[in-house]
């Protein structure tokens, strides 16, 4: 089998994953709502940038407690809320694949620690 076929099933396998179903059902949920999704994607936004700026040491107080305002309203949302866990969990999903693929293959990574 080539590669690109076994990449395909794990494709298939993401997909068939209640994670990955979850996620979908909430997204699709959270358009109903376009208001709620306008503030959702903000907040998704200004998370990844916060998160960007994290790794540098590199973000005012103000913004963080700005983002975390946010979240603490968007929890109070069962919509919002569910679709941010969905997220999460396809997220965390997804990065133990790529963490176990990168141990598997003993891909260098040690200069990160340096």
């Amino acid at each position: 089998m080539s590669l690109q076929h076994e990449v395909n099933c794990l494709i298939n396998a993401i997909q068939e994953s209640s994670q990955y179903k979850n996620y979908k059902k909430t997204r699709l949920d959270l358009l109903q709502d376009e208001e709620l999704t306008k503030k959702v994607n903000e907040f998704r936004k200004q998370r990844l940038l916060l998160e960007s700026r994290t790794v540098a040491n590199n973000y005012p107080a103000n913004e963080l407690k700005a983002v975390q305002e946010l979240y603490s309203s968007l929890r109070s949302n069962y919509l919002a809320s569910s679709f941010l866990d969905a997220e999460r969990e396809l997220t965390e999903m997804i990065l133990n694949i790529y963490k176990e693929i990168g141990e598997a293959l003993d891909f260098y990574l040690d200069f990160l620690n340096q």
